[in-house]
């Protein structure tokens, strides 16, 4: 069953590349557009976060898909177009921000501190392998 699924996913992620991309210029334009016109100037599309689950622990790394719902699953990230066409998707993959952004799943901002606290910060970096 692991090899089959590992081929199910390695042929849609090979699809994907031909059918997800961000939009162009002028398909930018489009959507602000369509944005705009349902009160949201400026927006090129949607964001949101999922957890896609699977039906028992992946062999290699399994730990590494555990989910705060006690289950493994694949934590995925879509942006989607106003006409619901998805412009972009990752899994498995995370930015690191400024301290300006708020934390989120795939998303790590800086650590804040103020100058009177350099003396007493210590801070460590684990970046999984």
């Amino acid at each position: 069953m692991v090899n089959y699924t590992g081929r199910v996913m390695i042929a849609l992620r090979d699809k994907l590349r031909d059918h997800v991309s961000w939009p162009t210029a002028s398909e930018r334009r489009r959507i602000t557009t369509a944005f705009a016109e349902k009160g949201f100037p400026g927006c090129v599309g949607l964001i949101d976060g999922t957890l896609i689950p699977l039906s028992q622990r992946p062999h290699d790394g399994g730990q590494v898909y555990y989910d705060r719902k006690n289950r493994y699953s694949y934590n995925v990230q879509i942006i989607n177009d106003d006409r619901r066409r998805i412009l972009f998707c990752f899994a498995g993959e995370y930015l690191i921000g400024d301290s300006g952004y708020t934390p989120l799943p795939r998303l790590v901002p800086a650590f804040r501190f103020s100058t009177r606290d350099k003396d007493n910060l210590t801070l460590v970096w684990h970046i999984p392998e």
